[in-house]
């Protein structure tokens, strides 16, 4: 009743500019409303995401290497029934030794390696990972199925990273958790392998006085 008795006060020229707000309030307010409700105001967040994050004609860092296996590769070799690639472990050893070897300062496996294998084929990935403590295994932390998607405990990894991702309904993913509860993976995969770059005592990124 207040503003009602208030709106009666004022002038007609005035009347008439706060009936406009008021009415393109209303408007504006079901329209967002409406895409709030059929998703597009989802779309149009991922939109603006998409322009926040993605630069036009940014270049990538040129101390990140990614390394990836080819069509090829995948699919002359078969999947388990996780989901998991079936590669020989020592071929993994392989490719981070020589990742290693190009003077990388931190390597992150983005393939869950939970395949049990034969223990000479175990044994060489073991080897390259007790070496130095440089290589981050993926993991999903808090999964039903934790124990099958763990890097092998034989392995002896001591960097675990999360691969546990959740993309926008295009597909994307725009936003990730960076530290989780559970004991076995503590941080998210990116965060681990940052943790493992700036822990190498040749880093020189590397914070003074850290041990």
């Amino acid at each position: 009743m207040a503003t009602l008795g208030l709106f009666r006060r004022l002038n007609r020229r005035a009347r008439r500019v706060a009936a406009f707000w008021l009415l393109a309030s209303l408007i504006f307010g079901s329209l967002l409303a409406g895409a709030a409700y059929t998703g597009r105001l989802a779309s149009l967040n991922q939109t603006l995401s998409n322009y926040l994050y993605v630069r036009p004609g940014a270049v990538p860092p040129g101390n990140v290497v990614i390394v990836a296996m080819d069509d090829k590769t995948l699919d002359a070799r078969p999947t388990s029934e996780l989901g998991t690639l079936r590669l020989p472990k020592a071929d993994y050893a392989r490719v981070i030794s020589a990742v290693r070897s190009a003077g990388a300062a931190a390597i992150g496996v983005d393939i869950i390696l939970s395949e049990s294998s034969d223990p000479a084929d175990v044994a060489a990935l073991q080897d390259v990972l007790a070496a130095v403590d440089d290589t981050v295994l993926a993991a999903r932390p808090g999964d039903s199925a934790i124990a099958a998607l763990l890097p092998l405990k034989a392995l002896g990894a001591s960097r675990i990273g999360s691969v546990l991702f959740a993309p926008n309904i295009d597909g994307v993913v725009r936003r990730e958790r960076l530290m989780f509860s559970d004991e076995n993976v503590r941080l998210a995969f990116p965060l681990a392998v940052l943790d493992a770059y700036f822990a190498q005592p040749s880093n020189p990124d590397r914070r003074e006085g850290e041990e």
